[in-house]
Protein backbone atom coordinates (compact mmCIF):
# COMPACT_ATOMS: atom_id res chain seq x y z
CA UNK A 1 0.00 0.00 0.00
CA UNK A 2 1.35 3.60 -0.95
CA UNK A 3 1.87 5.90 1.88
CA UNK A 4 2.04 9.12 0.44
CA UNK A 5 -0.42 11.83 2.20
CA UNK A 6 -0.51 13.81 -1.37
CA UNK A 7 -1.85 11.00 -3.06
CA UNK A 8 -4.83 8.35 -2.94
CA UNK A 9 -3.40 4.88 -3.65
CA UNK A 10 -5.79 3.06 -6.34
CA UNK A 11 -3.61 0.17 -7.16
CA UNK A 12 -0.61 -2.19 -7.77
CA UNK A 13 0.00 -2.19 -11.42
CA UNK A 14 3.44 -3.41 -11.12
CA UNK A 15 4.93 -5.91 -8.20
CA UNK A 16 8.25 -6.50 -9.12
CA UNK A 17 11.59 -7.89 -6.98
CA UNK A 18 13.11 -4.31 -6.88
CA UNK A 19 10.20 -1.85 -7.26
CA UNK A 20 6.18 -1.73 -6.87
CA UNK A 21 4.26 0.86 -9.17
CA UNK A 22 0.65 2.33 -8.15
CA UNK A 23 -1.55 3.89 -10.13
CA UNK A 24 -2.33 6.18 -7.35
CA UNK A 25 -4.59 9.99 -7.60
CA UNK A 26 -2.80 13.21 -6.67
CA UNK A 27 -5.03 14.90 -4.21
CA UNK A 28 -4.18 18.46 -4.80
CA UNK A 29 -5.62 18.17 -8.47
CA UNK A 30 -6.93 14.96 -8.89
CA UNK A 31 -4.93 14.42 -11.90
CA UNK A 32 -4.33 10.52 -11.97
CA UNK A 33 -0.26 9.49 -11.75
CA UNK A 34 1.86 6.32 -11.77
CA UNK A 35 4.07 6.33 -8.19
CA UNK A 36 7.65 4.33 -8.60
CA UNK A 37 9.36 3.66 -5.32
CA UNK A 38 11.52 0.93 -3.72
CA UNK A 39 10.31 -2.34 -2.59
CA UNK A 40 12.90 -2.30 0.49
CA UNK A 41 11.99 -0.30 3.20
CA UNK A 42 15.49 -0.08 4.33
CA UNK A 43 17.45 0.63 0.48
CA UNK A 44 21.59 0.42 -0.02
CA UNK A 45 23.03 3.67 -0.73
CA UNK A 46 23.32 2.83 -3.77
CA UNK A 47 20.09 1.69 -4.86
CA UNK A 48 19.19 5.20 -3.44
CA UNK A 49 21.92 7.16 -5.99
CA UNK A 50 20.16 4.54 -8.84
CA UNK A 51 17.08 5.58 -8.10
CA UNK A 52 17.56 8.92 -8.21
CA UNK A 53 19.50 9.47 -10.94
CA UNK A 54 16.66 8.09 -12.95
CA UNK A 55 14.65 10.97 -12.21
CA UNK A 56 17.79 13.60 -12.21
CA UNK A 57 18.50 11.86 -16.18
CA UNK A 58 15.01 11.64 -17.22
CA UNK A 59 13.15 14.94 -16.05
CA UNK A 60 15.14 17.02 -18.95
CA UNK A 61 14.55 14.29 -22.04
CA UNK A 62 12.24 15.14 -24.66
CA UNK A 63 11.29 12.02 -26.40
CA UNK A 64 7.42 11.04 -27.35
CA UNK A 65 8.64 7.70 -26.57
CA UNK A 66 9.22 8.27 -22.73
CA UNK A 67 7.43 8.92 -19.75
CA UNK A 68 9.00 11.88 -17.84
CA UNK A 69 8.81 12.88 -14.17
CA UNK A 70 6.48 14.99 -12.50
CA UNK A 71 7.92 14.54 -8.84
CA UNK A 72 10.46 12.64 -6.75
CA UNK A 73 9.33 12.50 -3.61
CA UNK A 74 10.72 11.11 -0.21
CA UNK A 75 9.02 7.97 0.79
CA UNK A 76 9.79 6.09 4.06
CA UNK A 77 13.69 5.01 3.67
CA UNK A 78 14.10 6.34 0.23
CA UNK A 79 11.69 8.29 -2.50
CA UNK A 80 8.87 7.41 -4.78
CA UNK A 81 8.40 8.85 -8.56
CA UNK A 82 6.31 10.33 -9.54
CA UNK A 83 4.83 10.43 -13.03
CA UNK A 84 1.93 11.11 -15.07
CA UNK A 85 -0.79 8.87 -15.77
CA UNK A 86 -1.09 8.22 -19.27
CA UNK A 87 -2.96 4.92 -19.10
CA UNK A 88 -0.12 2.94 -19.39
CA UNK A 89 0.50 -1.25 -18.54
CA UNK A 90 3.19 -3.71 -18.14
CA UNK A 91 3.97 -4.75 -21.15
CA UNK A 92 3.22 -8.62 -20.16
CA UNK A 93 -0.29 -7.40 -19.71
CA UNK A 94 -0.47 -5.10 -23.04
CA UNK A 95 0.64 -8.39 -25.02
CA UNK A 96 -1.83 -11.04 -22.99
CA UNK A 97 -4.55 -8.60 -23.54
CA UNK A 98 -4.23 -7.66 -26.98
CA UNK A 99 -2.47 -11.74 -28.19
CA UNK A 100 -4.84 -13.44 -26.24
CA UNK A 101 -6.57 -15.15 -29.03
CA UNK A 102 -9.89 -17.36 -29.04
CA UNK A 103 -10.67 -20.82 -30.27
CA UNK A 104 -10.68 -20.63 -34.51
CA UNK A 105 -9.24 -17.06 -34.23
CA UNK A 106 -6.05 -16.27 -36.17
CA UNK A 107 -4.78 -13.48 -35.66
CA UNK A 108 -1.04 -13.92 -36.87
CA UNK A 109 -0.40 -10.78 -38.94
CA UNK A 110 -2.41 -8.62 -36.95
CA UNK A 111 0.11 -10.15 -34.09
CA UNK A 112 3.26 -9.49 -36.09
CA UNK A 113 1.73 -5.87 -37.21
CA UNK A 114 1.65 -4.71 -33.01
CA UNK A 115 4.43 -6.88 -32.02
CA UNK A 116 6.53 -4.13 -34.44
CA UNK A 117 4.88 -1.16 -33.97
CA UNK A 118 6.12 -1.90 -29.61
CA UNK A 119 9.26 -2.81 -31.00
CA UNK A 120 10.10 0.23 -33.06
CA UNK A 121 8.42 2.08 -30.06
CA UNK A 122 10.83 0.62 -27.81
CA UNK A 123 13.89 1.18 -30.09
CA UNK A 124 13.38 4.58 -30.66
CA UNK A 125 13.29 5.22 -26.93
CA UNK A 126 16.76 3.27 -26.56
CA UNK A 127 18.28 5.11 -29.36
CA UNK A 128 17.03 8.30 -27.53
CA UNK A 129 18.78 7.02 -24.30
CA UNK A 130 21.48 6.04 -26.15
CA UNK A 131 22.30 9.13 -27.88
Amino acid sequence: MLHLPQFQDIGVIYDGQRTIVYRATQQADQQPVIVKALRDPHPHFNELVEFRNQYVTTRNLDSPHLVLPIALEDYENGYALVMPDEGAMPLEEYWRERFDCKPGQDKGADKLRKFLQVAVQLTSALQYLGS
